[in-house]
């Protein structure tokens, strides 16, 4: 089971403790033949080991977290062609309605030509997005699961709806989509910048 990016803040977090403790042991070391620091050097060693832990768990986190800004990449190349959709259909909505209009075959030639980018999109970043995030807890894991369901929901909707040429349905799809990925954007955020790049920003040894 992939170790939470919570766990591995905490774990990290110890290294500055550590350092702490471990500089009054190293003074507390003697010289001489008759200096006894048998029980020091075994609680150096063992405050060594942690601290060797806690360097090997930074980078640990430092990869989790390139997985969770490789993942909001992909989210935001989602919202990208969302918003794409959303301000053509609302641009030329008068004409996506009305079959005799001059421009509304060649207007639902370039939706269908987004949707389509847009598909192609959303299934390489699931993919993508399940096979290598490590999740911060599990709070953040069923949050994004939940955004990235009613994304798919709103996806197939607005899929219908532009079958069927329901220009008014398909904005109110896209407006959807678009608030589901902002918030999926935001969530992010809060953890790679809030959680996890500012926790470490605020140690200090």
């Amino acid at each position: 089971m992939p170790t939470e990016l919570s766990t591995l803040l905490a774990t990290v977090g110890t290294s500055v403790a550590l350092v702490k403790e471990a500089l009054p042991l190293v003074d507390s070391i003697k010289s001489g033949w008759l200096a006894r620091n048998e029980s020091t050097k075994k609680e150096l060693q063992e405050t060594i080991d942690k601290l060797r832990q806690a360097v090997r768990d930074t980078g640990t986190l430092a990869h989790h977290i390139e997985g969770y800004l490789r993942t909001l990449e992909n989210i935001k190349e989602l919202l990208f062609i969302c918003k794409r959709v959303e301000h053509l259909v609302t641009d030329n909505l008068t004409a996506l309605r009305n079959r005799t209009d001059i421009y509304y075959q060649s207007t639902w030639d370039l939706v269908d030509l987004l949707m389509e980018s847009l598909d192609r999109e959303r299934t390489t970043s699931r993919m993508a997005f399940l096979d290598r995030i490590s999740w911060y807890d599990d709070k953040d894991k069923h949050q994004m699961e939940m955004l990235l369901r009613q994304f798919a929901q709103a996806f197939e909707r607005a899929s219908g709806h532009r079958e069927t040429r329901a220009a008014d349905n398909l904005l109110y799809r896209m407006q959807d989509m678009t608030g589901t990925l902002q918030n999926a954007e935001a969530l992010l955020k809060d953890t790679i910048y809030d959680k996890s790049l500012r926790t470490l920003q605020s140690l200090q040894v």
